[in-house]
């Protein structure tokens, strides 16, 4: 199954910079008290906003949060979160490229919300706040309806549906609309009543031609799958019935 099939239509030479390097990678383990997860995160680093650097001098095979520490979460667009790990690949060369960008997280959840549509509320208490894209957006076009304004605003997700990597299933959908995050994937899964963990990849693409631009994103397809394949989690509590 190809994740990014629908964006190859709007982007438009094979590499000479392949991407992570799976055959060089950093043991990592993130440690959220009485469970978590490990993985391998692939090498070859782009140095975008100086990430490889800061990588290996700063790199560690163990990450803890305690995610009671309420005061360490932030907003990240229309999630309430913690940022844990995360890594920037390049493809390509300069003129015909592409990026890769992860950010593995972990956000609060009230016990009695479904993640599916904890997520919508989220996007709505975002994007519609006073202060928000979509009311900054209605208050510049005042005499345009809703249906009107049409892709200028942000709407919550509808298609949700489960994968499953490794035999552990998320909950992801297909971002529409969400102007400079537009090319993103969010793979989701419950770890506890109150908490989930979330992926989220972001790819940006400047190829010459729709057929480079097919080209990264089946490239890209592969990284995502593998890197998520590869996660393992631990957890010494007892069995949630609901990933989801």
């Amino acid at each position: 199954m190809s994740i990014f099939t629908s964006l190859a239509t709007l982007l438009g030479c094979h590499s000479s910079n392949p991407g992570p390097d799976f055959e060089n990678t950093y043991p990592i383990t993130i440690d959220l008290g009485s469970y978590g997860l490990r993985y391998n995160m692939p090498g070859n680093f782009s140095n975008e906003l100086g990430y490889a650097a800061k990588f290996e001098t700063e790199y560690s095979p163990l990450i803890q949060f305690d995610p009671v520490k309420r005061d360490a979460y932030k907003q990240g667009g229309w999630q309430f979160m913690k940022d844990l790990d995360g890594g920037i690949w390049a493809y390509g060369k300069r003129g015909n490229s592409a990026q890769l960008m992860l950010s593995i997280f972990i956000s609060p959840i009230r016990p009695d919300k479904e993640l599916s549509g904890f997520v919508v509320e989220s996007y709505d208490s975002f994007y519609n706040a006073p202060d928000g894209l979509n009311t900054k957006r209605r208050n510049r076009y005042p005499d345009e309806s809703d249906e009107e304004l049409g892709e200028m605003l942000v709407h919550p997700p509808k298609d949700f549906r489960s994968v499953v990597f490794g035999g552990v299933e998320y909950l992801t959908w297909e971002p529409k609309d969400e102007s400079a995050a537009g090319m993103s994937r969010y793979f989701l899964r419950r770890v506890d009543p109150e908490y989930f963990l979330g992926f989220q990849f972001n790819i940006s693409v400047s190829a010459g031609s729709h057929k480079d631009a097919t080209h990264f994103l089946k490239e890209m397809d592969k990284t995502v799958e593998r890197l998520m394949e590869g996660i393992e989690y631990f957890d010494e509590r007892p069995h949630l019935d609901s990933p989801l």
